[in-house]
């Protein structure tokens, strides 16, 4: 015959059904508060400080950093004390001598964008379209800024290479190269050669780490026509062709060897 519960079986099956629903919606729980978690800890992207007009040496356009990598080649470490390095300009030779002393990190950072071949960019004028490394912020009286890639994957790979802060051991003098930034702790490859003595900015944390010590007269003879005018970010996104074809007359850095 049919087994009948009794009132107390009948109420305990009752209540385990209840206590195994209820372990389920915690079990829900926890993993979606696991879910939230893991989205809050993820990388964010850093808020960007506009560039203050002919005050502050900044990046203002900073790259995505979810691309794919590309291959990178491996250098050699920097000199442990100095070493001299000549910047070819479509203007001239400009030799610095690089400082260890002065900002260990930065100077290690730019070690590896000559060797690896970074300004290699070769004639702006030629047949390739990425060629040179646009001085594209020259204000007379400030500095000429350069140091994005004229080839957009070239310019995206490099901004990953993000180096923390040096402390300022030397003060921002004429004719001194310094590692501009979007904010504290986001130096990468854009650069700037002071056009005389800006002691603001050490205030501001540039650590500059190299000084002019042949050719300087070159800076005299650097088109300034287009001031602050070309866009980081369309530079970012578009390279070299974004320059040429907005900027006819723009300087370049065509190429740099260690001595």
């Amino acid at each position: 015959g049919v087994q009948r519960l009794s009132a107390n079986e009948s109420t305990m099956r009752r209540d385990n059904r209840y206590m195994w629903a209820g372990v389920g919606i915690v079990l829900l729980y926890i993993f979606y508060q696991r879910g939230n978690s893991s989205n809050s800890t993820s990388p964010r992207a850093r808020p960007q400080r506009a560039a203050s007009a002919a005050t502050q040496p900044r990046e203002t356009h900073r790259p995505a950093t979810h691309r794919p990598r590309t291959t990178r080649r491996r250098t050699k470490p920097a000199p442990a004390t100095e070493f001299s390095f000549v910047f070819q300009t479509t203007k001239g030779n400009m030799t610095f001598l690089a400082h260890r002393d002065w900002a260990p990190l930065g100077v290690e950072q730019l070690h590896k964008m000559i060797t690896s071949g970074f300004f290699s960019g070769g004639d702006p004028n030629g047949p390739e379209p990425e060629g040179g490394i646009g001085m594209f912020r020259c204000v007379p009286q400030f500095v000429v800024q350069f140091g994005i890639h004229g080839n957009p994957a070239t310019a995206r790979e490099w901004g990953r290479r993000v180096i923390k802060d040096d402390e300022v051991k030397h003060t921002n003098a004429k004719g001194t190269l310094t590692f501009a930034a979007a904010g504290p702790n986001t130096r990468t490859t854009q650069l700037f050669i002071n056009l005389k003595d800006n002691a603001f900015l050490d205030k501001m944390k540039f650590a500059t780490l190299a000084e002019c010590t042949k050719g300087c007269d070159v800076l005299d003879r650097i088109e300034m026509k287009f001031a602050e005018k070309p866009n980081q970010g369309a530079i970012q996104q578009q390279g070299n062709k974004y320059l040429k074809a907005n900027f006819p007359g723009l300087d370049y850095i065509i190429g740099a060897t260690i001595m």
